[in-house]
């Protein structure tokens, strides 16, 4: 396994006064955040959004997936998305179908333990 960094959605997600989705300041937090982490290479991510009270519409989705794939260098390791309701995961499922580089590997979870055993897993069992 590599280093796993977690990351919740306070860390990220950005809303405006009005309590909405704020797109532009959530990827330019993101994009501070994963940089931040150093070399990206040794990294596998989580994403813990069990806990997120953000209502984002498909076309968010859209451009989080588009930023990732845009940037693809910053996800080299695997990214686990963690939640904690069937509501969230067709847009989980959405957001991994859009990304469009093949070398983002993305898996969705709602046990924060099987997330733990896919990063212990060897790397090509996506």
């Amino acid at each position: 396994m590599k280093n796993l960094e977690i990351f919740s959605e306070s860390d990220f997600i950005r809303m405006d006064f009005q309590g909405k989705f704020n797109l532009e300041e959530t990827l330019s937090s993101l994009n501070r955040l994963i940089k931040g982490v150093g070399n990206v290479e040794l990294y596998d991510i989580l994403f813990d959004l069990t806990r997120t009270k953000c209502q984002l519409t498909e076309l968010d989705i859209y451009h989080i997936a588009e930023f990732m794939s845009e940037n693809a260098s910053l996800f080299k390791g695997r990214v686990a998305i963690l939640l904690d309701c069937d509501l969230a995961i067709d847009k989980s499922r959405f957001l991994k179908f859009c990304i469009s580089e093949p070398e983002i590997r993305v898996r969705i979870f709602f046990d924060n333990q099987a997330a733990k055993n896919w990063f212990d897993s060897p790397p090509t069992l996506v």
